[in-house]
């Protein structure tokens, strides 16, 4: 009698496990990944929303709090069955149930209709549910033959090293959603309202401006000030001036047709009669004309145009903290720049980004020749637009220094 070697490895035990485990090591690797994505990517979604100063639509906000959370119990799943664990069989299920209410149900009837997805990715998303449910059917199998052990069969140490390191993954991958908010810009108690108030639209802000020092009046300030039903026709107001102003105008203040004004100068008319009376003993000034936005810092001698990680692209000389050759970043829409630049310079230093393979180690991009000379490119190109802008707005003394990697 003939007897196969490689067929009974192939059927036994050990080869089962060892599949097992590989499939569970995958499931835990890919977790950590979506969850780091998700986490940068909600970053970048706050980031272009302080740009634009739009809040974050809903439907992409309820998006972003899935692809955050549904890792977690994935990559849970996937270490349970790493140790052969029962338990493995009701992760993956409670996992393949969620997955399948998200694409089937949730996502085509509450979020794709306001923030439809690339269709490449969501093909995708369906094949990788589909090699979830095939995993989910081998946990199955594996349950029901007894492959999957008790908890109590475990050895301890596979169990607290296991343990240990995803919650030092997790730890460390959600450190930037779970750090307290700063008290700058997310206080414990009211503050109160400023005494004096400009309505007046804008690229950014809120509608509302501190008439002593000319910056936002910010809707976390005012929350406990202003409705959240004025708070939402403050966001439509300054939504209407953003569709009918000229993107290109480094003033932020012109608009492409001037006849919209009548439209704004109306529906702030009408904002400003239902926010005086919530707002006693403050003096609220109509400017239903938006007012040119000028550079917060006009002794600048320099700017500078350089992409960096997690940051903004542009930075002023700091001499004022000690250092002659210190630097400081800021957002382009606070130096005088218009809405279409500073986001195009936002789209730029994104690019870099996306480039390099690992943000949280500060490494160099990774470019062929060809990619890196295009983005060097552009580069000169927002430098060209960045010197025009500062001519047409008199600050043609400022020098324009670029670094382009």
């Amino acid at each position: 009698m003939r007897v196969d070697i490689g067929e009974i490895v192939m059927s036994g035990p050990l080869f089962v496990e060892g599949l097992l485990r590989l499939i569970g090591a995958f499931y835990v690797f890919a977790g950590l990944v979506a969850l780091r994505a998700a986490v940068f990517g909600g970053f970048l979604d706050r980031a272009l929303a302080t740009l634009s100063a739009k809040p974050v639509p809903r439907a992409e906000r309820l998006r972003r709090h899935w692809l955050t959370a549904a890792p977690i119990p994935i990559a849970l799943g996937g270490a349970a069955l790493l140790l052969l664990w029962q338990g493995a069989l009701v992760f993956f299920i409670v996992n393949a149930l969620g997955q399948a209410l998200y694409l089937g149900l949730v996502a085509p009837r509450w979020l794709d209709p306001d923030d439809p997805p690339e269709p490449a990715g969501r093909r995708s998303t369906w094949w990788a549910f589909a090699v979830y449910l095939a995993a989910t059917l081998a946990v199955l199998s594996a349950a029901q033959t007894g492959v999957l052990l008790p908890l109590d069969a475990i050895p301890p140490a596979a169990l607290g090293g296991i343990g240990f390191g995803l919650v030092v993954a997790f730890g460390f991958l959600l450190r930037p959603l779970l750090a307290r908010p700063s008290p700058a810009l997310e206080p414990a108690e009211a503050t109160p309202p400023p005494a004096h108030l400009i309505l007046t639209p804008g690229w950014r802000g809120t509608g509302l401006v501190d008439a002593a020092d000319g910056r936002p009046w910010e809707y976390w300030a005012m929350t406990d000030h202003v409705p959240d039903e004025l708070q939402d026709r403050l966001r439509a107001w300054c939504q209407l001036f953003a569709d009918h102003a000229d993107p290109d105008d480094p003033w932020r203040a012109a608009l492409r047709d001037p006849a919209a004004q009548e439209a704004i100068t109306a529906m702030g008319a009408e904002l400003l009669a239902d926010l005086a009376p919530g707002l006693p003993g403050i003096a609220i000034d109509f400017v239903p004309v938006a007012r040119p936005v000028a550079s917060r810092w006009p002794d600048a001698s320099r700017v500078t145009l350089r992409p960096r990680s997690l940051s903004w692209p542009l930075q002023i000389p700091a001499p004022e903290e000690g250092d002659e050759q210190r630097e400081r970043e800021f957002d382009p829409a606070d130096f005088g720049l218009s809405h279409s630049l500073a986001e195009d310079l936002m789209a730029w230093n994104i690019a870099y980004e996306e480039a390099i393979p690992d943000l949280e180690t500060g490494s160099e991009p990774v470019w062929s020749d060809e990619a890196r000379a295009a983005f060097n490119a552009e580069g000169q190109a927002l430098a060209t637009r960045l010197r025009r802008e500062l001519d047409a707005t008199g600050q043609d003394r400022v020098a324009v220094e670029t670094v382009l990697p």
